[in-house]
């Protein structure tokens, strides 16, 4: 096999196109129609669709889908927060809603309803942005836990709006109400619901908690905007398609996600295969079972309602006991709104959720690896330049036990008669990823640890206008070798589409992390600590081929005598649980012979 048709291992040489454009719009067109069916099957209409409003239908839910898309592309919630108030707005404004009516509240509706566009204009201004994010900056919504108390009070107005209705015989309201639409919204928080407890890395959320917290803001702002919509259109229509296709598209990208985190997939190539073939499982096992379910209802129709109908007189004759039966009746356009609430919650769960775990836009832009190969008892310790070295540091002498650490390691771990590519694949190393400053002015250090056998990779600091391709042409300069790894840490910048596509032009592969170990205080690494639990158990579930990310989370005030105290805290804990830090490249062989 040649040079240029590497591969990762167990993958086809071209597993999808190279352009993600097709993938993309395939998404959104299967995405659309599936959206449209559970909205058109919702309606329980008899007569025949026409064509003007069909066309409406898959438009609306396209925009939805869409907005999702730009959601996921862009690893930043504000942006996500523009696209849905841009698509909202735009099919608001065709439907001739959007007229603001100052007598009925103070702020026009229109205002209202382009909140989450008005955070995407304040999340320009940094000190605002970073005060909001870090007040929410919490698991409120990455959390299976809250995840269920968010959406379990919608589910029960929901049903105890249909309880009413259906007591009351008002069955032309009703025909909206029991429908695959609430089902969609059941499904798609279940399987985000698994995605979260039964993730492969329980330590590895790639969003920070100030991420977390433009995930939380953006939400509430998006959840507020569709109530508000709800008070301006008084239909649940105008926006159900909208809300269907959001959900919908989110449900398919968390499962394929979900699936993939399952088969715990090592790098782009693996994810795309096994994304393959659970598009192949929906279509063999999925469909089927979907038609099933829609042929039972048609043929039991009567049952179901009479079924539902007594189990509501019961709900109602509980409710007379209770005196709620007065504050349902009055309150019965609460129903709607909950029902809009209730599909909108997995869009607005699902896309934090599915940047926390998984880089979809890394896969489909570049070659992205969040973890190696398991049960190799060998890990990949990645650290910044910046937050471990400085320009004054003489590595030789304050970093001397650590180096002593690694030979020593080096030579204990080493097979005799093995191979000199076993060997050097064997070779113990650190992951250092450096920025176009720090070869600026730290170049003869970082050539040091580069003959010393350490991996150089490369990262970009977004704050001193430095760009990814500038990056590698000065390393190349000044390493005389090109850089095989780009590591875009934990700036939401670092994460976007261009540049996963800069770094996949430039021959690289893009690095994230599978657990992320927070080193600001010295106290974790005790007997015992949290540092040693968490490393543990990562090493426990997986037998090796993590990548652990040591950061200070911004805090870089500590002296660099305790920088080389944490290596070597670090490298002693891994030592304890027989795993070898090597370098990534070792994780992620390309065209390794299979091993069963």
């Amino acid at each position: 096999m040649t040079k240029n048709s590497v591969r990762e291992r167990g993958t086809l040489n071209h597993t999808l196109p190279q352009s993600p454009v097709f993938i993309i719009l395939f998404f959104a067109l299967i995405s659309s129609v599936v959206a449209t069916y559970c909205y058109e099957y919702s309606l329980n209409n008899k007569d025949i669709i026409e064509y003007n409003d069909l066309a409406i239908t898959i438009l609306k839910s396209g925009l939805g889908v869409l907005s999702v898309v730009v959601g996921i592309i862009y690893a930043d919630p504000f942006v996500y927060g523009l696209s849905f108030a841009t698509a909202m707005l735009s099919i608001l404004t065709f439907s001739g809603h959007m007229i603001p009516d100052p007598m009925v509240c103070p702020v026009p509706m229109w205002l209202k309803c382009a909140s989450p566009s008005i955070l995407y204009i304040v999340s320009k201004i940094s000190i605002l942005r970073t005060a909001v994010c870090s007040l929410l900056g919490t698991k409120l919504i990455v959390n299976h836990i809250n995840l269920l108390l968010i959406s379990i009070i919608p589910f029960l107005s929901i049903l105890v709006g249909c309880c009413n209705f259906i007591a009351n015989n008002e069955k032309e309201q009703v025909q909206f109400i029991l429908t695959p639409s609430i089902l969609a919204g059941v499904i798609s928080l279940y399987v985000m619901y698994l995605f979260y407890t039964n993730r492969g890395h329980k330590h590895g959320g790639l969003f920070t908690s100030k991420d977390i917290g433009a995930g939380v803001t953006v939400a509430l702002s998006v959840l507020y905007s569709v109530l508000s919509s709800a008070d301006l259109t008084q239909d649940i229509n105008v926006l159900m398609p909208f809300l269907l296709g959001a959900a919908v598209s989110t449900c398919f990208v968390a499962a394929l996600a979900s699936v993939a985190d399952v088969w715990h997939t090592v790098g782009t190539g693996q994810f795309h295969m096994v994304s393959i073939d659970t598009v192949g499982i929906f279509f063999y096992f999925a469909l089927p079972f979907a038609i099933l379910v829609q042929r039972f209802f048609d043929k039991y129709n009567e049952g179901v309602n009479d079924f539902t109908f007594y189990a509501a007189n019961l709900v109602l004759n509980g409710l007379k006991s209770g005196n709620f039966e007065t504050f349902l009746m009055n309150k019965s356009d609460y129903l709607f709104k909950s029902i809009l609430f209730f599909v909108t919650l997995p869009t607005v769960i699902g896309i934090p959720l599915i940047h926390y775990l998984c880089p979809i836009n890394g896969h489909l832009f570049g070659r992205v690896y969040t973890h190696g190969i398991p049960n190799s008892k060998k890990v990949a310790v990645c650290i910044k330049f910046a937050d471990f070295f400085k320009e004054s540091n003489d590595i030789g002498k304050e970093y001397e036990k650590v180096w002593q650490s690694l030979q020593s390691w080096g030579s204990n771990n080493t097979t005799r008669g093995s191979s000199r590519k076993k060997k050097e694949e064997d070779k113990v190393s650190l992951n250092i990823f450096i920025t176009k400053k720090d070869l600026e002015h730290s170049s003869e250090i970082i050539i040091q640890l580069a003959k010393m056998g350490h991996t150089i990779g490369l990262t970009v600091d977004h704050k001193n206008s430095s760009t990814l391709k500038d990056t590698f042409e000065v390393c190349k300069g000044v390493l005389k070798e090109k850089s095989v790894w780009y590591f875009p840490g934990s700036d939401s910048i670092g994460k976007r589409p261009a540049s996963y596509h800069t770094a996949f032009k430039l021959g690289m592969r893009s690095l994230l992390w599978s657990c992320l170990v927070d080193v600001s205080s010295s106290r974790s690494f005790t007997e015992g600590g949290n540092v040693q639990e968490m490393v543990k158990k990562e090493v426990e579930a997986h037998g090796g081929g993590s990548f652990f990310y040591l950061t200070k989370e911004g805090n870089t005030k500590q002296e660099s005598q305790f920088n080389s105290v944490i290596l070597f805290d670090f490298l002693k804990i891994l030592e304890s649980l027989g795993q070898t830090p090597v370098s990534v490249s070792s994780l992620t062989i390309e065209d390794q012979e299979m091993k069963l």
